[in-house]
């Protein structure tokens, strides 16, 4: 409804946006991704749209509550630039979109209330602050070939309590295998496989 704005694709889920990606005469420029799909999440839609269009910028758009900095901040630390509510204003929505256009980037005043002094150099900072310092011991344990029981030895914690911990993080992450916790884990820095 606002000018200035040429809207080239409409997707209903990651797969389908890759898929009229392809089809398309033109690539977008901004990709406004929602958090919560069926089929391909934005996480997942996320982490392709990087590798597979690095040039094309990503702004998360999501009824996620704001008070939810992991969600934010992964978005962030898998390569979005910028974070806005569904329910914000329409003003917004084209403040939000000129500003990763023109900057790259927009923080909300949201977002620059809660880490103030955000930029693009230090998102992953941030996000590393999010876990404590047993998910970071127990993250960089993923990538070995240690059973969980080893892990919990190691930590001196119950295999229970591994378990546990693996769970929680796996819900965290929106990872659903040990594998998968280890090479995220390899990916994001936290331990190297060994």
């Amino acid at each position: 409804m606002e000018g200035g704005f040429n809207v080239y694709i409409e997707a209903e889920n990651g797969q389908d946006l890759f898929d009229k990606i392809a089809a398309a005469p033109y690539q977008p420029y901004i990709v406004l991704l929602d958090i919560s799909m069926p089929v391909m999440n934005g996480f997942e839609t996320m982490v392709q749209l990087k590798a597979r269009y690095p040039y094309i910028k990503v702004l998360t758009f999501t009824m996620i509550d704001d008070n939810n900095e992991f969600t934010i901040l992964k978005m962030m630390q898998l390569g979005a630039r910028g974070y806005i509510a569904k329910n914000a204003a329409l003003a917004e929505l084209e403040k939000a979109l000129i500003a990763v256009y023109t900057e790259g980037y927009y923080f909300s005043t949201t977002m620059l209330a809660k880490f103030p002094d955000m930029n693009e150099e230090n998102v992953w900072e941030y996000f590393k602050e999010l876990f404590t310092e047993v998910d970071i011991t127990f993250l960089s344990l993923c990538c070995s070939s240690l059973t969980y029981k080893e892990i919990a030895d190691k930590m001196n914690l119950s295999p229970r309590t591994v378990e546990n911990h693996a769970a929680h993080l796996s819900a965290k992450l929106h990872i659903h295998s040990r594998l998968d916790l280890g090479i995220y884990a390899y990916r994001a820095g936290f331990g190297s496989f060994r």
